[in-house]
């Protein structure tokens, strides 16, 4: 059977601990009973707000908040008010609504050019199926005549609240106070540049009309057709600058590549100043087909590319016998119809577009040029080929 040893605090030992002071013998003057070691510690003790005032503290809360139960109940009554009342709606207090702009509506079948060229020029060309308005603010007494002419065609013309209403609709453009909402333009689809006529200054197209194949003729005032084919050029400044620059300088149309090439956007319009409603537009959805056929009937296609390849020594020596002289391009032109293909700043034309190039010609820099700029801008090399081949 186990034991249970049993402990005891010595008497002895316990006498030897004594307090540090002695506070026995100290007692509340009201009782007698000996006060505790917080009432004897000295302790800074903040003093209340009703002690201040010698109020106690119910009345002192009873005068100083008073108030504020009383607005408190006053809004838990409206609250109640406004609960019972929710059904009721034409009785129920209406907070004033912000007035919408009532502009500010886009549709797909519609887009907002903007700028007084753009918008004017799409007045004056007439080439789009509808205009359904046009807005303005604050217009310059030089500008009144595209007012005029907006009125002449019957197209309703709306003054904006503010200036802010036509910089969102035109994306904060450089609007100059005209809006016009207007069909978007898109390309008439071809599937390849037909035969041209010298004697009659005219060539001939063949249209994509819903699948089926449409030939249409059409004139030129140069010794031969003339155009600029753009491929996959995503920037819609560039196509913009392109297009004013070929219409600027004589070219008779634009294709531009169905897949990877920027739209017929407001942006490209008012880069063009204007220039996409006068100058035909066309598209081609097989680049390369329409290349191969239109070399077939007497195009010459020209490529503004540097005539090399980085890796296939074979490709390389066939672009390198495509190689002709930026000098020589205004002698093309005098002979048979020419096409000129240029690509975007990054990947520049594609090795397949080259390689069905009759030329291959690059504008050279000067010696002294530091090798990070090593091209132009694609718009404005586009526009001194351009001139050159114009150049007769």
């Amino acid at each position: 059977m186990l034991s249970v040893r049993r402990f005891s605090t010595s008497t002895t030992l316990y006498k030897r601990i004594l307090p540090a002071v002695d506070v026995s013998h100290i007692t509340s003057p009201g009782n007698g009973r000996p006060e505790g070691f917080e009432r004897n510690f000295p302790i800074a003790r903040r003093q209340k707000a009703w002690e201040k005032t010698g109020e106690d503290k119910e009345t002192y809360f009873k005068r100083k908040h008073a108030h504020t139960h009383a607005m408190q109940k006053k809004r838990a009554d409206a609250e109640s008010n406004d609960f019972n009342d929710m059904n009721d709606f034409e009785s129920r207090p209406r907070r004033e609504k912000r007035e919408v702009y009532s502009g500010i509506r886009p549709s797909p079948l519609s887009e907002f050019i903007y700028g007084t060229n753009s918008v004017f020029a799409a007045l004056s060309a007439k080439r789009r199926e509808y205009f359904s308005r046009l807005l303005t603010f604050n217009p310059k007494p030089e500008d009144q005549e595209i007012i005029d002419l907006a009125k002449k065609e019957n197209i309703r013309v709306q003054r904006a609240k503010d200036k802010n209403e036509l910089n969102i609709l035109s994306n904060n453009g450089v609007h100059n106070g005209f809006v016009l909402e207007t069909k978007p333009m898109t390309p008439q689809p071809i599937h390849y540049l037909d035969e041209s006529n010298f004697e009659k200054g005219t060539y001939r197209i063949i249209d994509d009309e819903l699948g089926e194949k449409i030939t249409r003729e059409c004139k030129t005032e140069n010794p031969h057709p003339f155009g600029v084919y753009l491929d996959e050029i995503s920037d819609p400044h560039n196509v913009g600058a392109i297009i004013r620059s070929a219409y600027f300088l004589g070219a008779d149309f634009v294709v531009v590549s169905s897949k990877n090439c920027a739209p017929l956007s407001p942006v490209v319009s008012k880069t063009s100043v204007g220039a996409i409603e006068f100058l035909p537009i066309y598209s081609a959805t097989s680049p390369l087909s329409f290349l191969d056929k239109s070399r077939e009937k007497g195009w010459i296609v020209v490529s503004g590319a540097e005539a090399s390849h980085p890796t296939d020594s074979k490709i390389n020596q066939t672009l390198r016998s495509k190689e002709f002289e930026y000098g020589a391009l205004n002698s093309l032109l005098g002979e048979s119809p020419v096409l000129l293909v240029v690509g975007s700043e990054g990947k520049g034309i594609r090795t397949t577009m080259k390689l069905r190039s009759d030329y291959l010609v690059q504008i050279a820099s000067h010696q002294n040029v530091n090798p990070m700029v090593d091209s132009l801008n694609v718009s404005v090399a586009t526009g001194l080929l351009i001139q050159k081949i114009m150049d007769i």
